[in-house]
């Protein structure tokens, strides 16, 4: 089968144990895709997918995949290396407004309509650390970028 095209919002970081719901790649089930896999372990770009977590009801394929697969990237905006803002505004202040975004963007999300998973997202896309402390960073936003 050929591999549909992935963009990096539903890529995992190589640091993230990978699983799919409701499939292994050790053995496979009957209609999970040839990419979900790389030999036995999930392939990190398609993992996140809907195709590969047969498990998932329509929603949580909804929310995971499609919604939120980059949740609070809005709040990058705000930080230096945007070149955005003019000198009025200190580098520790547009750090502290990226952290403050972040944190009003995860609360609002884990109110909405995929708040049942918003925990499973942030904990798939920020397993180490919180949040805030990755995607308001100079290093996370050219890694979006590039």
């Amino acid at each position: 089968a050929s591999r549909p095209a992935v963009g990096a919002a539903s890529s995992l970081r190589s640091a993230i144990p990978l699983q799919l719901a409701g499939a292994t790649c050790a053995d496979p089930p009957d209609g999970l895709p040839k990419y979900c896999c790389q030999g036995i372990v999930p392939d990190p770009a398609y993992a996140g997918t809907c195709e590969c977590n047969p498990a998932w009801t329509h929603k949580e394929c909804i929310c995971k995949a499609h919604l939120h697969s980059r949740p609070c990237h809005h709040c990058m905006v705000h930080l230096p290396a945007t070149n955005r803002w003019a000198k009025t505004f200190s580098k520790d202040e547009l750090y502290q407004n990226c952290q403050d975004c972040v944190g009003k963007c995860k609360q609002e999300l884990d109110g909405g309509d995929c708040g049942q998973f918003m925990g499973d997202i942030f904990g798939q896309k920020f397993p180490a650390t919180a949040p805030g402390d990755v995607i308001c960073t100079g290093d996370f936003l050219k890694e979006q970028l590039m």
